[in-house]
């Protein structure tokens, strides 16, 4: 390598390396300051729409009388124990009845509330589920609480 062009080269680096530091930029260039993490806002809360309130009345397909055995439907001696008649806000047992006072679920064929019943000097509230079976012309009816009846019952309609 030529002697002269290894000196100017070193010169050049020496210059670049001696001089101070490099000029502020303008005004309209300087960079905004870093901003620091600050947490959103949550947003205001929002007022919910309570749900509307189910109906507190039977769906239409559980209306009218339904028995245990055949027996509950056609008896004339009063001993039908296993007979339920429905209308449109209770449930007549044989010596109870049960009204419902707030529903949580309700379809054309199902419904699960609470019922407040009442029978033989007692009042009792159970969570009741029943589900209509029209093509069958079955009910099940199944209660839930402290001293329920265990189990579903299945229910035949009466003719």
């Amino acid at each position: 390598m030529n002697t002269p062009a290894l000196l100017a080269c070193v010169g050049a680096l020496a210059l670049a390396a001696c001089s101070g530091p490099a000029p502020e930029p303008a005004a309209s260039e300087t960079p905004a300051p870093a901003a620091t993490a600050q947490p959103l806002p949550s947003p205001a809360p929002q007022p919910s729409a309570a749900p509307s309130p189910l109906p507190t009345t039977f769906p239409a397909a559980m209306l009218g009388r339904w028995g245990l055995v055949p027996g509950d439907c056609t008896s004339t001696r009063g001993d039908n124990k296993g007979m339920i008649t429905i209308s449109a806000n209770e449930i007549r047992f044989y010596e109870s009845v049960a009204r419902i006072t707030s529903a949580s679920e309700r379809t054309a064929d199902q419904l699960r509330a609470a019922m407040a019943f009442e029978g033989e000097g007692m009042q009792w509230n159970r969570d009741i589920a029943i589900k209509a079976w029209p093509a069958r012309d079955q009910l099940i009816l199944e209660e839930f609480g402290t001293d329920a009846v265990p189990g579903p019952r299945t229910y035949s309609r009466c003719k």
